[in-house]
């Protein structure tokens, strides 16, 4: 699932060349829209046909710095939009690890990767074969024995963030 139904097929195809015995099912969606987000899951529904699920991996972002005062109304709703999503984010974190502590227990998993910096095939530790692997690795762990949360920073991102904490201690 994704807003993005080109990168979506893009994917496809990447998973389908790497993996060619692999089934795979796209669905667009933007999830700021409820009623494309029912369609979505209805769609989910249709796909699974009775199946159960073995892993839901959530990666909604939005990347890039955005001057407020520049942007036109639309964008600016869209960074809004954002704001939700970064709301949605924390949310997330806290439900994950109140599963985490109600049903790992149990031998149900849930985890969390936090990703700090742009996920691309150039970044050198947050690129799409790493996510996956760490994505493996909190999948075969044994039941009731799994990790909460592996963190993955880019040390671009980390240098970045490192120089904007720099500049604000030193305008205080």
């Amino acid at each position: 699932m994704s807003r993005n139904a080109q990168r979506l097929e893009e994917d496809k195809r990447f998973v389908l060349s790497a993996a060619p015995g692999a089934v795979v099912h796209v669905v667009p969606v933007d999830l700021g829209e409820t009623t494309e987000l029912q369609r979505a899951l209805a769609a989910v529904d249709d796909v699974l046909a009775g199946h159960a699920v073995e892993c839901v991996f959530f990666n909604a972002a939005r990347l890039g710095a955005s001057k407020i005062l520049e942007w036109p109304a639309e964008g600016l709703e869209r960074d809004l939009r954002m704001f939700s999503l970064a709301a949605c984010k924390a949310a997330q974190f806290s439900v994950l690890t109140s599963l985490h502590k109600e049903y790992e227990p149990q031998g149900v998993h849930c985890a969390i990767i936090p990703v700090g910096g742009r996920v691309s095939d150039e970044a050198e530790v947050t690129n799409a074969a790493n996510v996956a692997e760490e994505m493996w690795k909190l999948y075969s762990q044994p039941k009731g024995q799994g990790q909460l949360c592996v963190e993955m920073l880019d040390p671009e991102y980390e240098k970045h963030v490192r120089s904007r904490e720099t500049a604000v201690a030193n305008t205080t």
